[in-house]
């Protein structure tokens, strides 16, 4: 959906243009004085005059019933998109997530340090927007938390798995077939922040309930 317009004496000669090009002409005194040569023209003459041109050329014009359908959907189609950002920075938030396994996976703990960094001030921006556009979606609640998972929660296990495979302990035991095994204990962070969000969900679901006031 668009629009186009001209000044001066182009006003109506654009007016043609605009339509066969599938577009919506605008004409108005704020950017043409004259119906013709030396001819003041009042707001109604010109519109009557683009009128006459678009019938001319087969088309028809939109009935006030029509226009309002129209708008009503692009306003819906703004919304959407509007609507859409807050999930925008939760995908966002994920992929650096996943990136910043990956490096880790790696042992590039510096990279996953900054990927994670920036996860952070995504999934700041997520619940900015989500409050500012009042934004309240299912949807965006179990992507928030599975972004936070991923970003938070598997690369903390991540990271101290690393440690523990770096520390004293097992370095000096390392022929010892259980202290090898002894790093994954890591992953329990991913479990207790696995845990911890699908808890909040089922709250999140469940706010309807009443309060004991002592």
């Amino acid at each position: 959906v668009w629009s186009g317009f001209a000044i001066s004496k182009n006003e109506m000669p654009f007016v043609a243009q605009t339509v066969l090009m599938g577009g919506n002409p605008r004409v108005g005194l704020e950017d043409n004085l004259y119906l013709s040569k030396g001819k003041l023209a009042t707001n109604a003459q010109l519109v009557e005059k683009a009128v006459r041109i678009i019938d001319e050329l087969g088309s028809s014009i939109m009935t006030p019933a029509e226009t309002r359908e129209q708008l009503k959907l692009i306003k819906s189609i703004i919304m959407k998109i509007l609507n859409f950002i807050p999930n925008f920075f939760t995908l966002a938030n994920l992929f650096v997530g996943c990136v910043a396994v990956v490096y880790g996976v790696m042992g590039d703990l510096n990279t996953l340090a900054i990927l994670v960094s920036i996860g952070l001030v995504c999934d700041f921006f997520d619940g900015f927007f989500a409050r500012l556009l009042k934004v309240d979606s299912d949807i965006g609640v179990q992507l928030d938390s599975l972004s936070d998972l991923i970003s938070f929660g598997l690369t903390s296990s991540i990271v101290m798995m690393h440690l523990i495979e770096n520390s004293t302990f097992v370095i000096e035991n390392s022929s010892v077939f259980y202290a090898n095994q002894i790093p994954i204990i890591a992953f329990l962070i991913t479990l207790a922040s696995s845990y911890r969000l699908a808890k909040f969900n089922i709250g999140y679901k469940n706010l309807d309930y009443k309060f004991l006031v002592e």
